[in-house]
């Protein structure tokens, strides 16, 4: 008896669209994992931790800027900002960095990512790039809210451009933190698939490197 061989249509189809090359892929994934940081796109649980801090980083700003008016002083200078809330940038760092990487690692998708047209170090750099301007989002609200409550108080124009060099370093400082820290908590992160041991991880992480750094800043202080 003679086999007969059937070919059996199933429904696939050949993609017929434009293919946007690896750029595009890249972009994507930097935008997804900005929404991730945030919860966008994602269920109510997703969107409490990462909205409750933007609450608190706020509320702070709104009250530094309100006793700022009425007493006519700099209550939290604007390089003191990422200083002041680093507590709160460690945790969001903790919480997003397993987010990110953690989650992939763990349901085995990388694969699929590596396959085309990304490469390893393209994925490494987005997730990052997202993690770093996530947390520097974070920073930059409540600087922006000071300024802008600053620049509405003052008399002269010349007041809103001394503020506005007073804003800059400030940015950039804030940017130099969530570099450092961000490279650190997306390491750590890479390390495991389960998000709460790389929560751990990074949390344990910055408070050995923390009082580090604190004794290194006194000591060139001092040396200055």
């Amino acid at each position: 008896m003679s086999e007969v061989s059937v070919i059996h249509d199933i429904g696939y189809q050949r993609y017929g669209g434009a293919r946007l090359g690896r750029w595009y892929a890249v972009r994507s994934l930097y935008l997804h994992g900005l929404r991730t940081a945030f919860g966008l796109g994602r269920s109510a649980k997703a969107k409490i931790f990462p909205w409750i801090v933007v609450g608190i980083v706020l509320l702070v700003a709104v009250i530094v800027t309100a006793v700022r008016s009425q007493i006519g002083q700099v209550v939290l200078a604007y390089l003191d900002v990422p200083t002041s809330l680093s507590a709160l940038i460690f945790i969001f760092l903790a919480i997003v960095a397993p987010e990110l990487v953690s989650r992939d690692l763990r349901s085995g998708v990388l694969p699929l990512y590596f396959a085309r047209p990304i490469r390893r170090t393209d994925y490494a750099l987005a997730k990052l790039a997202a993690l770093i301007s996530a947390a520097w989002l974070l920073l930059a609200a409540p600087m922006l809210v000071m300024f802008a409550g600053a620049s509405f108080g003052a008399k002269h124009l010349r007041d809103v451009w001394t503020e506005a060099k007073d804003l800059g370093p400030g940015l950039a400082y804030a940017a130099v933190v969530v570099v450092v820290f961000g490279v650190l908590a997306l390491l750590v992160a890479s390390l495991t698939g389960k998000r709460a041991f790389a929560a751990g991880g990074i949390v344990a992480v910055f408070l050995v490197t923390t009082p580090v750094v604190g004794v290194l800043d006194f000591v060139g202080g001092d040396t200055v």
